[in-house]
C-alpha cells in the first residue's frame, strides 16, 4: 500500500510539473501574442492616421471646389444684374436717340455675344473642374469599397480557418476520449517489473477508478473542509474537459439536468485550496477557481 501511494504520488508530481510547464509555455505564447497584437494595433493606428490625413486633404479639395463654384455663381449673378440695368438704360436711350441707339445696341450686342461666349467658356471650365472632382471622389469611394471588401474576405477566411482548426482539435480530442474510455472502464491493470532479481507486480489503478475513489472520499469529508469550484459544463463535455485540461482524478462532477458542475480537491483551509490553483491547467488558473465549503456542495 505504501509503494502504491508512493507511485501515485510520483505520478501526481509528474502531472503537476507537466501542467506547470505547459502553463509557462502558454504564458510565453500569450505574451508573444500580446506583443503581436500591440504591433498590429500600432500599424492600424498608423494606417488610421494616414487615412485621416487623406480625409483632410479631400475635405480641403471639396472646400476649394465649393469656393470656386460660389465665385462662379456670384459672377453670374452680377452679370445678370448688370445686364438688367443695361437693358433698362438702353430702353431709355432708345426713346431719345433712335439712330444712335441702334448703333449702340448693335455694339452692345456684339459685346454681349463676346461676354456670353466668355461666360459659356467659364461654365464649361467649371463643369470640367466639377467633373474631375466627382471622378476623384468616385475613384476614392471605389478604392475604399475594394479595400473594405478585401478586408472582409480576409477576415472571413481567417474565421473559417480558425473554425476548421477548432473543429479538428475537438474531433481529435473526442477520438482520443473514445479510445481511452474503453481503458477507463476496465479493472485495475497489473504491471510486472522484471528489471530486478525479484519479480515485482504493481497495480495501476485506471483513471475512472481513481475518480470513483475520490468521490467516496469527498462524500465522507467533513462539511467544514474546502473544495475548488472549477466550472459548469454540459454533461457530454465532461470527458472532453478532463482530457483537454489534464484534470487530475481528485475531482467530482455534480450533474443536474443538462448542467454538470466540477469541484476539485479536498482542503483543510481556503488558503490551501488557493495554493493548489497555480498547479492546475493555465486555462483553469486564469478562470480563478473559487474555494467553497464542501458542505455547500452536498
Amino acid at each position: 500500500e505504501l509503494e502504491r501511494q508512493r507511485i501515485e504520488q510520483e505520478l501526481l508530481e509528474k502531472e503537476r510539473k507537466l501542467a506547470q510547464k505547459k502553463r509557462l509555455a502558454e504564458e510565453k505564447a500569450r505574451i508573444e501574442a500580446e506583443q503581436k497584437a500591440k504591433e498590429e494595433a500600432q500599424r492600424l493606428a498608423e494606417e488610421k492616421a494616414k487615412a485621416e490625413v487623406e480625409a483632410q486633404r479631400l475635405e480641403k479639395e471639396e472646400l476649394e471646389r465649393q469656393r470656386i463654384e460660389q465665385e462662379l455663381l456670384e459672377k453670374e449673378r452680377k452679370l445678370a444684374q448688370k445686364k438688367r440695368l443695361a437693358e433698362e438704360e438702353a430702353k431709355l436711350e432708345v426713346e431719345q436717340k433712335a439712330k444712335e441707339e441702334v448703333q449702340r445696341l448693335a455694339e452692345e450686342k456684339r459685346i454681349a455675344k463676346e461676354e456670353a461666349q466668355r461666360l459659356e467658356k467659364e461654365e464649361l471650365e467649371r463643369q470640367r473642374i466639377e467633373q474631375e472632382l466627382l471622378e476623384k471622389e468616385r475613384k476614392l469611394a471605389e478604392k475604399k469599397r475594394l479595400a473594405e471588401e478585401k478586408a472582409k474576405l480576409e477576415a472571413e477566411q481567417k474565421a473559417k480557418l480558425e473554425a476548421q482548426r477548432l473543429a479538428q482539435e475537438k474531433r481529435l480530442v473526442e477520438e482520443k476520449t473514445r479510445s481511452e474510455n474503453s481503458i477507463e472502464n476496465k479493472s485495475p491493470i497489473k504491471e510486472v517489473d522484471l528489471s530486478g532479481e525479484k519479480k515485482e507486480i504493481r497495480e495501476i489503478i485506471p483513471y475512472k477508478k481513481r475518480v470513483e475513489n475520490f468521490e467516496k472520499r469527498f462524500s465522507s469529508a467533513s462539511n467544514d473542509k474546502y473544495t475548488l469550484y472549477l466550472t459548469t459544463i454540459k454533461p457530454e463535455e465532461l470527458s472532453w474537459y478532463r482530457k483537454r485540461f489534464a484534470l487530475a482524478p481528485s475531482h467530482i462532477a455534480k450533474t443536474q439536468g443538462n448542467k454538470t458542475k466540477l469541484y476539485f480537491g479536498i482542503f483543510d483551509t481556503k488558503q490551501d485550496a488557493l495554493k493548489e490553483v497555480e498547479y492546475l491547467h493555465p486555462k483553469i488558473f486564469e478562470s480563478n477557481p473559487t474555494p467553497i465549503l464542501i458542505g455547500s456542495v452536498r
